[in-house]
């Protein structure tokens, strides 16, 4: 079963440009035939041989069942049923008879091979069963298993008694495999090797009624996968750190021959008649290796997802993938020279010009064919499924529908007003453009954007501006446009829609509907008829905006039965995915076994991608993206439980990577250094050149992370982005005066107050002349200096595509004031004042003589919720600094807080509105962003400000999401997560054409995530277990994902900590009569809660004992709090079910 992750690419066309590739890579090579593909249904975890047919395998599925399959046909043999939980592993018995699999539920299955009827199961381990394997010790038939509990456990298989339990291992063991020189018939013991995500290999020798375990083996730097014995009885490893290795036995076990590879090693297999070594890789491929040598000899390319195991079979390996296929590559010596033979003469593909468009090739390919003459092409071109080849009656002509007028003005939202004087007569999302497409049968076509996103300008000036676009538009569809920050439900279907049809993803978003809001057609950008750069896309020019429109138009007219049923088989398979998207195990057998080890695999995701020159994690276009840097720091934050199982080293390189990558991001170009704030995103890797768009949650997210690492490092840069930001968020352009925050300020501003055309980035940049103009000389060389200002500017051709910066400078901190002082000859002292000065005197300058961006004023609940928390966040730290800002930060969370309830809320029925503008509110419900968000950010005011008040708000908050937004679990009373949106539509509004949820984090955190971690804090604050069990199984919804991708959900990982370790409420109790007892309260709550106060495994609570209170009579622990006699302050601590108290 497949799961779509509804992550958004990011802010435009060009964004995620990695993840789009990818996308694109996967979904064409998933056709290829390569290795005689068998098809399944269910992702494959393992593959053993038969041991009776060398015709046939036996795979490990995650839907919980064994199959065999026959090679040749791929006929399903038989099936082995009974788990309900993912497997893991397969073996069978020294005789053959019996089937062994382990599996998640922390047991290993066992099946009778001929009846396929279940036989005993064997238990032990406490967490998943990674690996399992039998062996003949002294005639008795023994089985073995190793356990994500670091357990290697040897049964009896008749009897199912345990002989023997070790726990060498310091983390979960990966593969078992039984030495083959060891066994000989009779013999009283045998040695087994095992591999560990502790990366040591151990060596046991195990008896029937004794066993020792030998000292173990440290041959890579990371978990180990894999084991294979050759038959020279040499012993071959696969490992994460990117190698195989061969371990000679006449050494000692010492590495003889390496093979590195370009991702993680995820099994090896040795050919020995062909002298070959054939490995699998996380990448996807199947490498061939000269035994001998060691070198590269060929690569087998077919699976397009990672591939979980191979098996040697004859001359041929078979390998299985999560991509749920089977695939067999023939290893014979002349065959693999053929192959590689045939792949060195494919004619080379013509390369394509490097892409600066804003179309990805999967779009240009699917454009390529719809543009045909053909129309059995344009037929294929609009379905994702064969369909019959007969001819139908087309519905009958729909009557003369009358002139549609631009209706944007009745619309709140500045990105949709914005449109209002197109020639495009642009429709609301309501149900009277609804009507009008049903009435006269004609194509929706929507066009989804926000304010700061830039390409959406560039669309709109050059197709929606234009007459030839408007005329066919205003004909032939019904045009309607939508603001995604406004209408996150309707964005979230048709991204995923564009996304799996065309691997990309990016706003503006585009998408062709018919009436009833299925999806014929979508993309990002298209070129219009007045685009400015039609060399970008290729020497046969752009395939153009008016192109797509009426060859659209006419397909609609001409084709339309298989226009609509294409649509319809479409969303029919968008919502299976929807409804089957995540892989809930029935309760008690899913969060509870989502290990902690689990953030290993997580961080060495990141480790391997991470930029050690510049910060950040793979190539530009590179996001902060903070909800990743905010998991790394936590990995240093965790109680010291967590550093044994992940390791202090790897816990402290989390941190340098996170710190290393904000101070990058401090120093580049992504912050404003004249006015506070960071763009979204920098197109190059030393972020030095940003997209200039400022988003709140943006802020929000960066302020958490930049109070985080100043905590952890105390380093002075991190806490001057945190007054940076700080400022930022309660300057009067950003939080209005009535208390919310506004939501995000444009890329593109005019250059001049008496300029007409818009320039990205035109508020933000800086020539030489002006820095001289402005600060004199000798300060313009200091900052020039300082800032990285050239004469002829410091932005690379390669990135301004249109010349818009020539002579430009983006400001970034290029050399520090010690080092100028030195250059000019001045004292320290003397340098920072220049440049506090000269940032003043820009800032005056820039604000008087430029025309600033435009401000979407809109305020969002969810976003203001993110801003709330952090500015909570921060006045925790700089109480402990600057009591005046950290009282201004609580002050400004507060206003905004009193803002929303006063304006978004609705006490009655606990519901909020979403957005609030010009004086109102909109019609919009809140989504489950709002409420997940505005919990989180009210649990955070309370742990800053110790009022009840907004911890009640948060309950009733969250009530209202258990109510309306949670999802059925599999069993009766269990839950599988929260959707997106309410289980009450919008009234008169058409609502989405599906309820989606969402896990992963992307460029705002992850809806369940943030859900998980409140339930988390509201159980341990209010001593309520419901809360907990809800965490538990919002996090079971998304486990089987979570062990694949666990750095997707990063969020979610830090509920699964404090599942898994218990939070520890640390409490201050304030019964003394001192004026200033409840302050020394307080501060003593917060230091004994420390650094884990980041995490979900400390909270804070403060109550006053002397009296009663909303918290008193919610927690059942504080209701019998008195003041004693004689009456002093103390701690009440609570953790793993049992409390005690401390004096202060």
């Amino acid at each position: 079963m497949n799961v779509i992750f509804f992550t958004h690419p990011t802010n435009h066309h060009q964004t995620g440009r990695a993840s789009i590739e990818e996308s694109n890579r996967r979904a064409a090579k998933s056709k290829n035939e390569d290795g005689k593909p068998i098809r399944l249904q269910s992702k494959i975890l393992a593959i053993s041989e038969d041991p009776f047919n060398p015709g046939a395998v036996y795979v490990a599925e995650s839907a919980g069942s064994v199959r065999k399959v026959a090679l040749e046909t791929g006929e399903t043999l038989a099936l082995y049923r009974g788990p309900t939980a993912p497997l893991t592993s397969v073996a069978f018995s020294p005789d053959g008879k019996l089937l062994f699999a382990g599996c998640w539920d922390k047991t290993v299955w066992s099946w009778d091979v001929q009846s396929r009827q279940q036989r005993q199961k064997y238990e032990g381990h406490a967490d998943f069963v990674k690996t399992v394997t039998s062996v003949r010790v002294n005639g008795r038939d023994v089985l073995v298993s190793g356990g994500a509990d670091s357990k290697l456990i040897v049964f009896d298989i008749k009897s199912g008694e345990k002989l023997h339990v070790f726990k060498d291992h310091l983390r979960g063991i990966q593969d078992i495999r039984i030495d083959p020189v060891s066994i000989q018939e009779g013999s009283s013991k045998v040695e087994i090797f095992s591999a560990g995500s502790d990366r040591e290999i151990r060596q046991f020798s195990i008896a029937l009624d004794t066993a020792k375990a030998g000292n173990a083996l440290i041959a890579h730097d990371t978990s180990v996968y894999k084991l294979f014995f050759d038959e020279d009885g040499d012993l071959w490893t696969a490992s994460a750190d990117k190698f195989a290795k061969c371990l000679t036995r006449d050494s000692g076990w010492k590495p003889n021959l390496a093979l590195e590879h370009p991702d993680f090693v995820r099994d090896v297999v040795v050919y020995d008649q062909g002298g070959w070594v054939v490995t699998a890789c996380r990448d996807e491929e199947i490498r061939v290796w000269n035994k001998a040598t060691g070198q590269l000899f060929h690569t087998y390319s077919g699976h397009f997802e990672e591939v979980t195991g191979l098996a040697l079979i004859g001359s041929t390996v078979v390998s299985v993938s999560i991509d749920a296929t089977i695939r067999q590559w023939s290893v014979r010596p002349a065959d693999v020279q053929e192959a590689k033979e045939e792949m060195q003469n494919k004619k080379p593909q013509e390369e394509q010009p490097k892409q600066e468009s804003m179309l990805t090739e999967e779009e240009e390919r699917e454009l390529a064919e719809l543009m045909g003459e053909d129309d059995s092409t344009i037929a294929r071109s609009l379905t994702t499924s064969s369909m019959a080849d007969k001819s139908r009656e087309e519905p009958g002509a729909a009557e003369a529908r009358p002139k549609l007028v631009n209706r944007l003005h009745e619309s709140r939202s500045p990105y949709v007003r914005g449109h209002m004087h197109n020639p495009v007569a642009w429709q609301l999302w309501d149900s009277q453009s609804i009507a009008l497409a049903k009435k006269y049968n004609q194509l929706i076509f929507v066009s989804i954007g926000y304010s700061a996103c830039h390409w959406c300008h560039v669309m709109e000036k050059e197709s929606f501006m234009s007459s030839e676009v408007a005329n066919i538009l205003n004909e032939s569809f019904i045009p309607i446009k939508v603001d995604r920050e406004e209408r996150p439900d309707i964005d979230d279907v048709y991204m995923n829609y564009v996304q799996a049809t065309t691997g990309s993803g990016g706003w503006p978003l585009n998408v062709f509907l018919t009436p009833d809001l299925e999806p014929v057609f979508g993309g990002t950008y298209w070129p219009g008829p007045q685009s400015s750069s039609p060399t970008q896309f290729g020497p046969d020019g752009p395939i153009g905006f008016v192109d797509i429109l009426e060859k659209l138009r006419d397909v609609w007219q001409t084709q339309q039965a298989r226009c609509l049923d294409s649509a319809k088989e479409i969303t029919r398979q968008l919502r299976e995915f929807a409804e089957e998207g995540t892989h809930a195990q029935p309760e008690g057998k899913g969060a509870e076994d989502l290990e902690v080890e689990l953030l290993e695999e997580a961080f060495q995701h990141f480790a391997s991608r991470y930029d050690p020159v510049h910060g950040g994690f793979g190539r530009a276009p590179k996001f902060p993206t903070a909800a990743n840097l905010s998991f790394l720091l936590r990995l240093g934050m965790y109680p010291s439980t967590v550093s044994d199982i992940v390791g202090q080293d790897e816990c402290a390189r989390a941190t340098t990577m996170a710190v290393t990558t904000l101070l990058k991001i401090a120093r580049g170009g992504i912050r404003d250094h004249i006015g506070n704030g960071f763009a979204r995103y920098s197109v190059t890797p030393e972020w030095l050149l940003p997209h200039f768009e400022k988003m709140l949650y943006d802020q929000a997210q960066l302020l958490e992370a930049y109070v985080d690492a100043f905590r952890v490092t105390h380093e002075p840069e991190l806490l001057g982005a945190v007054y940076d930001i700080v400022s930022y968020l309660t300057s009067s352009r950003i939080q209005a005066p009535s208390g919310g925050f506004h939501s995000s300020e444009d890329a593109d501003s005019l250059p001049t107050p008496n300029d007409t055309e818009k320039r990205e980035g035109a508020f933000y940049v800086w020539t030489m002349k002006e820095f001289k103009q402005v600060l004199g000389t000798r300060d313009a060389g200091v900052c020039a200096r300082h800032w990285g200002v050239l004469s002829d500017g410091n932005i690379a051709p390669e990135n301004d595509p249109h010349d818009e910066l020539i002579d430009q400078n983006v400001l970034s901190i290029q050399v520090t004031p010690s080092k100028l002082a030195k250059e000019f000859g001045l004292s320290d002292e003397e340098v920072i004042k220049t440049i506090k000065s000269g940032k003043q005197k820009l800032r005056e300058y820039r604000e008087k003589t430029r025309g600033l961006p435009d401000l979407d004023d809109k305020i969002i609940v969810a976003w203001n919720g993110l801003a709330i928390g952090a500015l909570a966040k921060a006045s925790v730290l700089l109480d402990e600094i600057d009591q005046a800002k950290a009282q201004q930060c609580r002050d400004s969370a507060q206003r905004a807080v009193g803002f929303i309830q006063q304006n978004l809320f609705e006490p009655s029925t606990g519901r909020l509105w979403r957005i609030y503008r010009d004086g109102s509110r909109g019609d919009t419900p809140g989504f489950a962003d709002d409420y997940a968000y505005l919990t989180s950010g009210l649990i955070a005011l309370y742990e800053a400000t110790f009022d009840d008040s907004h911890l009640q708000f948060a309950e009733q908050l969250q009530k209202h999401l258990n109510e309306n937004f949670l999802a059925p679990g599999p069993e009766p009373n269990t839950a599988a997560g929260y959707y997106t949106t309410s289980s009450t539509p919008i009234q008169g509004v058409p609502g989405p054409l599906l309820r989606l949820k969402g896990g992963t984090d992307s460029a705002t955190p992850s809806v369940n995530g943030v859900i998980a971690r409140n339930l988390m804090r509201l159980s341990a604050l209010l001593e309520d277990d419901k809360y907990k069990t809800l965490a538990r199984q919002t996090c079971n919804t998304f486990s089987v994902e979570m062990l694949q991708h666990p750095f997707l959900f990063v969020n979610l990982l830090d509920a699964i900590v404090g599942l898994e370790m218990g939070i520890r409420n640390i409490t201050g109790v304030v019964a003394g009569q001192a004026a200033s007892g409840k302050d020394a309260v307080i501060r003593r709550t917060r230091a004994e809660a420390g650094l884990a106060a980041s995490t979900s495994t400390a909270t804070m609570a403060v109550v006053d004992a002397r009296g009663e209170s909303w918290i008193k009579g919610r927690n059942v622990l504080y209701r019998d709090l008195k003041a004693g006699t004689p009456p002093k302050d103390f701690l009440l601590v609570c953790e793993a079910g049992s409390c005690k108290t401390m004096d202060l």
